[in-house]
């Protein structure tokens, strides 16, 4: 790895390695996959340190005050919020989302409108919507959301001619965090220590699907919508399966509140995002963790797996087969 002032560049693991989980700080702001390994082309931010981030499938980006700086077709970009500064961030495909003071919304999609965001204030009472924490778009970026202090969420659909009002639902606390699942039916809500699911269609209202002991800061789906994976304020990451409701995963990341989460495609491993702009990549695979362990140590005991691989699942790891072999 190597770093320079404002900028931090990764190099790719060998060929035909999987990669171990990387840390870095990430003033930075670019990362992408290869078939090599996780490399990083960021772009400086002034020496400012980033408040708040968002990582799709187009990459990561960061705010700090009003600005917003990502890389897109290999070039760095820079958006200004007016009025500042960004409190919540969202990014997909050639969207970008912003989330501010008093209801502010702001959208630029970069293939149509680069220089022009699309204004979703609220019409009526803005300041009564206050700090927009929770910005979401979804796959494929035909859905937006907002949501923040007031408990308020507002969607919106995407069309030819932009954002076109969808609907809004109440959370039961302030909404930090939002996060759309692939299919497009389902809306994720942090909101304070609890995680909510709404339906896009209407139907069923806003159902409580897990308590956590921290405000939830960062949300995504992975394994194709049948896990949602949880940041919280104190650096801690839960995945949870969709379907029964249970927690498969939790782990402690020592990176801060957690400003971000992106699965890989492989759905293997998961990036966090912490403060101030600290990024790794943890690996959820119990097998390759395995193997990794046993590189470490050549004949680790059940007791030692914990503190190996603190990363994957802790009843996979116990029922492990040992490194030793005859």
């Amino acid at each position: 790895m190597k770093s320079d002032h404002g900028r931090l560049r990764e190099e790719a693991a060998d060929p035909g390695r999987r990669p171990t989980g990387r840390y870095g700080n990430v003033r930075p702001v670019e990362a992408a996959i290869s078939s090599t390994g996780w490399l990083s082309d960021g772009c400086g931010t002034g020496g400012q340190l980033p408040q708040t981030a968002a990582y799709g499938s187009s990459g990561l980006a960061v705010a700090h005050g009003d600005a917003i700086t990502f890389r897109s077709n290999g070039r760095c970009h820079t958006l200004h919020m007016e009025p500042g500064p960004v409190r919540g961030l969202a990014r997909e495909g050639q969207l970008i989302a912003a989330g501010g003071d008093a209801g502010t919304f702001r959208v630029w999609d970069m293939k149509r409108r680069p220089g022009k965001p699309y204004e979703l204030d609220p019409a009526k009472d803005p300041k009564g919507y206050r700090y927009q924490y929770g910005v979401a778009v979804s796959p494929g970026g035909t859905l937006l959301a907002a949501g923040g202090y007031s408990n308020t969420i507002r969607a919106w659909a995407m069309t030819a001619g932009g954002p076109a009002p969808l609907r809004s639902w109440q959370a039961t606390g302030t909404v930090w965090a939002l996060a759309f699942s692939p299919d497009h039916r389902t809306l994720a809500i942090g909101a304070d220590r609890v995680v909510e699911l709404a339906r896009l269609d209407g139907t069923g209202g806003v159902q409580r699907f897990a308590a956590l002991s921290a405000p939830v800061t960062a949300l995504a789906y992975g394994d194709k919508g049948r896990t949602l994976a949880v940041g919280t304020k104190d650096g801690t990451l839960e995945l949870w399966d969709v379907r029964t409701h249970r927690r498969t995963l939790a782990l402690t990341t020592h990176q801060g509140p957690v400003r971000a989460l992106h699965f890989a495609p492989a759905g293997d491993r998961i990036a966090v995002v912490g403060e101030p702009g600290s990024a790794r990549w943890w690996t959820l695979g119990a097998d390759w963790a395995q193997s990794r362990a046993c590189q470490t140590a050549s004949a680790p005991e059940p007791r030692e797996w914990q503190r190996l691989i603190p990363d994957v699942n802790r009843a996979e790891v116990l029922g492990a087969i040992s490194c030793r072999t005859s």
